[in-house]
């Protein structure tokens, strides 16, 4: 234990050993003791036979402590630190919005190419609806006057192919607009491609051939046998250059009556319900983006009806193909008008239901707009519209 003199009233104190200060008791005074480093003791060269003689280690110095005065330095460096957490905060903030104005003029101009997209697609989508009525005055041509066909159905190509085209730039322009919904344009894009070439290749090899027939032959060159003739199986070369609806729908009722499918068109046809599919959906997730959940669902229902209608038609028509095989009523009975009637009725549901559900896409399509926003697609959460 050392011993060390009080440097204002040279009071002996005892200092503990490995003690870093001591306080005096006669002047309260805190002195600080700094301990020097003991010296190493010198390794000999040479083993001497004299008894080094021990080195006594310096008496610690002593040092008056002025707690005002650190206690005063201690807050002046707590201020200093305080200050720069401060500033790093401030500027990690102003970082952020940077961040924050930079995304959203990033997000501004996604969103812009995204409107860009709804719009073209719903011009499609319209022009699409068209096609779906051209369809009715192109069954109308083929049984009445088939020598028009020649000239009605190169116009209902031209309109189909302005439709795919429409919704095909659509799909191109979501390539480039917001990135959460980029997947639809590159598969919708894909599928409107492949299903522009098979229409195209439809018209050259079906279309064109049946068209020249109809102009020789007239209503009889698509007719089959028994209650074909009426329309339970048309020219789905002519009609399909507006839609292969159909082609899809009575495929099986087509094989079961042992007259063929339309290949070519049914390939065409589930190339078309697909880009519906990935149309509804992308319309669907850009609603959702914008946090217009119930528009969103909106068009998810459309292409759920569309999927119903189509499935409903498509196993009536298989029906009474069957039933008209086994009956084989003839024309002058009761039951084949019966029947004619019954099929005109549902058909003619049908052609309004899948209208209808068109005109309701169109219509969400055009309402999404005004969400692909960038105020929308940032928000955490919908807005509240008072």
């Amino acid at each position: 234990m050392e011993s060390i003199s009080c440097p204002k009233c040279d009071i002996v104190l005892r200092v503990p050993e490995g003690a870093a200060a001591v306080r005096c008791p006669q002047c309260q005074s805190t002195l600080r003791v700094e301990t020097p480093k003991p010296v190493a003791k010198p390794i000999p060269a040479k083993p001497v036979v004299k008894q080094a003689v021990p080195i006594k280690p310096p008496k610690p110095k002593i040092q008056v402590v002025d707690e005002a005065a650190e206690a005063a330095e201690a807050e002046a460096k707590a201020k200093v630190e305080k200050k720069k957490q401060l500033r790093e905060a401030m500027e990690r903030l102003e970082e952020e919005k940077e961040e924050e104005r930079e995304q959203r003029i990033e997000m501004k101009e996604f969103c812009r190419l995204g409107r860009k997209s709804l719009g073209l697609l719903y011009w499609g989508v319209r022009l699409y609806a068209l096609m779906f009525l051209i369809s009715v005055v192109l069954t109308g041509v083929m049984i009445l006057a088939p020598y028009l066909s020649i000239y009605v159905g190169p116009l209902a190509l031209i309109g189909c192919l302005a439709s795919m085209a429409c919704i095909g730039a659509g799909f191109g322009y979501a390539i480039v607009g917001p990135p959460a919904a980029r997947h639809y344009g590159f598969i919708g894009l894909g599928v409107t491609v492949l299903q522009a070439f098979s229409v195209v290749a439809q018209f050259l090899i079906s279309s064109l051939p049946l068209m020249l027939r109809l102009m020789r032959e007239g209503p009889d060159a698509v007719a089959v046998t028994g209650f074909v003739d009426i329309g339970v199986i048309p020219a789905y070369g002519v009609v399909g250059l507006s839609t292969n609806f159909y082609a899809i729908t009575d495929t099986p009722a087509l094989l079961a009556a042992g007259a063929g499918a339309p290949w070519i068109g049914l390939f065409a046809g589930v190339l078309e319900f697909t880009r519906m599919i990935v149309l509804g959906l992308l319309v669907q997730h850009y609603a959702e983006l914008g946090k217009a959940t119930e528009t969103g669902f909106r068009s998810f229902r459309v292409i759920s009806v569309y999927f119903w209608i189509m499935l409903l038609a498509m196993l009536f028509r298989l029906a009474l193909i069957l039933f008209l095989i086994g009956a084989q009523p003839r024309r002058d009975d009761f039951i084949w008008w019966v029947i004619f009637v019954g099929y005109f009725t549902i058909n003619s549901c049908v052609f309004l239901t899948v209208l209808l559900q068109l005109v309701k896409l169109g219509d969400t399509i055009e309402n999404t707009q005004e969400f692909v926003t960038a105020d929308r697609y940032l928000a955490k959460s919908a807005p509240i519209d008072f």
